[in-house]
């Protein structure tokens, strides 16, 4: 077996396993050309680094000849919550941006766990990428153990915001593979990232790239972006006036 179809076949494995892949403008039945056309972010988990846990995905994407380009995101070890969530989509943005200018045609989005989050949610977002790869998905503030256990941590970010304290950092709480954690944001920052009806909500991001997906091209996912996206999406979310 050739190096070119095992990266295919691990690639294809990983998102079988552990997420989804969304690429309207990439037939599964064909086979890998050269990726020199290709551009790829790859997002990072949690608490993580650039290009952490990523498998060894990103240095075979690279042997094939794709750009890829690996940010530090506003939830790594170092920053920790010092962007809200649509800030972050924008330094992807910027990210994407740069991939282009080097060459790349076709952009791909890469994420593991709350990296995932927001390859989902940039997708969600931008109809133009052409796939994204969601790595064991996670932060979920709209469900489970996270939202019941940062509810108290959501109405106290709300109630700071309405003080007008919204940009004075606070020590919050935080969940990690169910492990319970604190983190230090601004309310403003905090509620962006775990307010179960703002723009992290997995469930409305996930359906919108799944709605996207079954439109047959660009410009029709374009023309019809209003009507196939959750209204959540279709504005930009903003919290509570201070």
């Amino acid at each position: 077996m050739n190096r070119r179809r095992a990266i295919s076949l691990t690639a294809a494995a990983a998102v079988i396993a552990f997420g989804f892949l969304f690429a309207p403008e990439i037939s599964a039945a064909e086979p890998v050309a050269n990726l020199h056309d290709l551009g790829v972010v790859y997002l990072h988990g949690k608490a993580g680094w650039p290009g952490g846990l990523n498998g060894g995905i990103v240095s075979g994407l690279k042997d094939e000849g794709a750009l890829v380009v690996m940010p530090e995101m506003p939830w790594s070890f170092h920053r920790r919550y010092d962007a809200t969530y649509e800030q972050a989509l924008g330094e992807i943005d910027t990210a994407v941006a740069g991939l282009r200018a080097g060459g790349a045609r076709r952009i791909v989005i890469i994420g593991h766990s709350l990296g995932a989050n927001a390859a989902i949610g940039y997708a969600a977002r931008h109809p133009d990428v052409a796939g994204v790869v969601a790595i064991a998905p996670g932060h979920l503030p709209e469900v489970g153990n996270m939202r019941s256990f940062v509810s108290d941590g959501v109405a106290r970010a709300k109630e700071l915001i309405a003080e007008g304290k919204g940009d004075v950092a606070q020590s919050f709480p935080d969940m990690a593979q169910g492990i319970p954690l604190t983190t230090t944001a601004t309310p403003i920052v905090y509620l962006s990232w775990f307010d179960p009806d703002g723009p992290a909500v997995s469930i409305q991001l996930t359906a919108a790239v799944l709605n996207m997906r079954s439109m047959r091209s660009p410009r029709t996912r374009k023309a019809n972006m209003s009507k196939s996206l959750p209204a959540i999406l279709r504005h930009r979310w903003r919290p509570a006036a201070k």
